[in-house]
């Protein structure tokens, strides 16, 4: 919990490789059940992480979702972002 108000806030971010999940999305082939269900937790997962905050992304959609070569999920662009705390400056 923050106890100190800031001026500032700053957005850091990993510089990662990867493809979006739009790659992946084509409407002619269906993806495997338990490869969709692995995005989907993870992506939830990242989102109840924000949410925890609480930072609600507003700009979620297969092209800011980047699927690492192991798999890893990774949420990008919270560009956006809106921050529901009344402590911390917009």
């Amino acid at each position: 919990m923050l106890t100190e108000p800031f001026d500032q806030l700053y957005l850091v971010m990993e510089h990662i490789h990867g493809t979006s999940l739009r790659a992946y999305i084509r409407p002619d082939v269906h993806l495997p059940m338990p490869w969709a269900a692995a995005m989907a937790a993870q992506i939830a997962t990242v989102l109840s992480h924000a949410h925890a905050v609480p930072v609600v992304h507003r700009d979620l959609k297969p092209d800011n979702v980047l699927v690492t070569a192991d798999g890893t999920v990774k949420v990008l662009d919270f560009g956006i972002a809106a921050i529901l705390r009344p402590d911390v400056p917009s």
